[in-house]
């Protein structure tokens, strides 16, 4: 998948204005605010006015309160909740929050009072308006209503955008790492292949042009076609069998492979190079320190959208022994299989009958 980025300015082609990108960002946030205040302005003055029948008194009450509210929310919401709430001081958050909302209400009713003075209230509305206990005290809680509403949507949506930032860097370390897999389990291909083309070189064999052919297709598909998430099981098998010609042409006839392969290859996906590392440790280990004729064996079946992989080959005192963590191959395969697959895959290593033995089951991804 290609990414494009871009750091050029957003064009208003009717000005010739050029804002910068995170002018739009900031153009969205500054609407969905405005957007929320008049929905809120709305529902309150209307619903308000539904109750006490009389929509002039509610719209006249929510007018004046309005520019009140949003400035303790906004303060509340940018201040006091990174000050206090983020530290988890929450006593004096309280006490903040408190003196935040009574002296703002203080001076609303200061206002009203002026403005009855003057008579600019409406009539009915003028016993609302006197400075006194129950008056202040109502105003009080309609406005803290409204503050600990938007208080719980910003501690909503920081929450969910600290869990949204945990994700990505969970996904990035993920990818970082499987990539990191990946680039361990490459260095450890070629250099044992390189190692069975450089015996071939020296004994001058005719087989070491193929052997070439056959490991060019090979380094071709390690740099340019396993870098993707996922891969055609066919084309892994096209490199395990290449894979396996070199080493046929390596060990000549002391080797007695069957490689056998089942089931539909072209609609399964694996992970690039999920395989290799246990054809490589079979080979590592089964012929280590052998002079008699080696046997290998190699079953890959694929039934129900479920992969089998089991390979044996002879066990030797150096073999790797059931429960030991293994080598870099085997290791990285393990993690690998860990992080793409959890608990749905079944990864049995052992010895038995002096064969050591792996079964390995994927699902197809």
């Amino acid at each position: 998948m290609a990414y494009s980025i871009s750091n050029s300015n957003t064009a208003f082609s009717n000005t010739g204005i050029k804002f910068p990108q995170w002018a739009g960002y900031f153009r969205n946030r500054i609407t969905y605010h405005i957007l929320f205040w008049v929905i809120l302005y709305l529902y309150n003055t209307i619903y308000i006015g539904f109750i006490i029948k009389n929509y002039e008194y509610s719209f006249y009450d929510f007018s004046l309160k309005l520019p009140f509210i949003i400035g303790i929310c906004y303060f509340n919401n940018y201040f006091l909740l990174p000050a206090f709430v983020a530290r988890k001081r929450y006593l004096l958050y309280l006490i903040s929050i408190f003196f935040a909302i009574l002296l703002p209400t203080i001076l609303l009713q200061i206002l009203l009072n002026k403005l009855v003075y003057i008579d600019l209230c409406p009539t009915h509305y003028v016993a609302d308006a006197l400075f006194s206990y129950e008056n202040t005290l109502e105003k009080m809680f309609s406005i803290t209503a409204i503050v600990f509403f938007t208080t719980g949507l910003k501690l909503s949506k920081d929450w969910l955008t600290q869990q949204q930032t945990i994700a990505e860097i969970g996904s990035r370390q993920l990818k970082t790492e499987l990539q990191f897999l990946k680039l361990q389990i490459s260095p450890h291909f070629f250099f044992n292949t390189l190692n069975n083309l450089y015996a071939l070189v020296l004994k001058k064999s005719d087989m070491a042009p193929e052997v070439v052919l056959k490991f060019s297709g090979m380094v071709s598909y390690l740099l340019y076609e396993s870098d993707n998430e996922k891969a055609f099981l066919k084309k892994e098998v096209e490199v395990m069998q290449n894979y396996l010609s070199l080493e046929q042409l390596r060990f000549g006839d002391r080797l007695s492979l069957d490689f056998e392969v089942t089931g539909d290859l072209i609609n399964f996906n694996i992970p690039p190079l999920i395989l290799l590392p246990f054809i490589e440790n079979c080979f590592k280990h089964g012929t280590k320190n052998l002079l008699e004729k080696v046997d290998i064996c190699i079953r890959l079946a694929v039934t129900d959208n479920l992969l089998h992989l089991l390979i044996s080959n002879p066990a030797t005192l150096k073999t790797q022994q059931p429960g030991t963590n293994g080598g870099v191959g085997l290791k990285n395969a393990r993690r690998r299989l860990d992080l793409i697959y959890g608990d749905t895959y079944r990864l049995n290593i052992g010895e038995e009958d002096h064969q050591f033995k792996v079964s390995l089951i994927i699902p197809s991804i």
